[in-house]
């Protein structure tokens, strides 16, 4: 699956994997950091990277709680926000995923809505009635991280974005939230309910610990529907630093690309009702239409001249042909044993 411009609208195609990088607020700060991972997610073989916008900490939080962790002072001007869009943008050709935390940073992106391709309800805004409105006059894929969330918040928000949800152009993202997730609270049958119940992509956002193997979660994921994919990276695996519980490095991306592509593979794409050629080969192989006694010109075609044999010769009749050619005229001779019948 992949995201594809028409008209200038972004809508969601069915056609390969995408996955996407997540970085949450693995920078602290240093927004060299994310030059880097942007770097890395592209080696890798990542779609697009997704980024944490935040512009202003004291519109969304008290000042109580802006006092109990230092990553409200992790935040940066504008200025090196377009900077940096820009670079992966339109430099290292990744897409770009936004994620406004306060109205300052949505306003932000409907700014410079050339800088980014899909924006994502952050989790603590998720049934927020003017940042969904805003979100709604976009022409661009809209996430939805639907982990912890009731059926209720997730038919509110759809609501409130009505355009979008009419166009199909909003991505469910299932996934635990909680850091990092046991396999067991994974609940990954749920996508397929969801895709069902909205009539809506639905991906897989991981939070597998990164000491755990997450692949076999992200190839049921694909298993049950899904087609987009996060992942949480960082430059340097298990190393403490913020958001590093569920975070890889980047190379595990092309791990995980390679891992759906091999259950891809056996599943059958869209075009899985179509035999392969050595299905096509297997089937030659069965009993063909031939006669299976001398035929006369102008003798009438029944089951007393026909039948089934197998046979080396080609065919213009399948079995089911059979019934098609009974009760007709045969305009030439037809040599017992031979499938060149030649009905009138």
């Amino acid at each position: 699956m992949t995201v594809k411009e028409t008209n200038g609208v972004r809508k969601l195609c069915v056609d390969e994997i995408y996955i996407y990088a997540e970085t949450a607020f693995s920078h602290e700060g240093d927004i060299a950091y994310l030059y880097q991972l942007a770097e890395r997610a592209k080696k890798a073989g990542s779609n697009a990277i997704k980024f944490q916008l935040m512009l202003n900490p004291e519109e969304s939080y008290v000042p109580e709680v802006i006092a109990q962790s230092e990553c409200f002072n992790w935040y940066f001007e504008k200025e090196q926000w377009i900077k940096l869009l820009k670079y992966i943008k339109f430099e290292k050709k990744l897409d770009v995923v936004l994620l406004p935390v306060d109205m300052c940073a949505m306003e932000f992106c409907m700014t410079h809505q050339e800088l980014y391709d899909m924006i994502e309800v952050h989790s603590i805004n998720f049934n927020h009635y003017m940042m969904l409105r805003q979100m709604d006059k976009l022409d661009k894929v809209i996430i939805l991280g639907i982990g912890g969330r009731t059926l209720a918040d997730i038919e509110y928000a759809l609501q409130k974005l009505p355009r979008a949800y009419s166009e199909k152009r909003i991505l469910l993202m299932h996934g635990f939230q909680s850091f990092p997730t046991k396999k067991e609270n994974a609940k990954l049958g749920r996508i397929a309910k969801y895709r069902a119940l909205f009539g809506l992509e639905v991906g897989y956002a991981d939070h597998t610990s990164y000491k755990e193997d997450d692949i076999p979660l992200f190839q049921f994921a694909y298993l049950n529907g899904s087609r987009f994919f996060e992942k949480h990276i960082v430059l340097e695996e298990g190393k403490e630093r913020t958001d590093y519980q569920a975070a890889k490095e980047a190379g595990h991306l092309l791990e995980i690309k390679r891992a759906l592509k091999t259950v891809a593979d056996i599943q059958g794409n869209d075009s899985v009702w179509e035999l392969a050629s050595a299905e096509t080969e297997y089937r030659k192989r069965e009993k063909k239409v031939v006669a299976i006694k001398d035929i006369v010109p102008n003798e009438i075609l029944t089951e007393k001249n026909l039948g089934y044999k197998v046979t080396n010769q080609m065919s213009a009749y399948e079995q089911k042909d059979l019934e098609k050619l009974l009760g007709k005229c045969s305009v030439g001779i037809t040599e017992k044993d031979s499938t060149d019948i030649l009905p009138r």
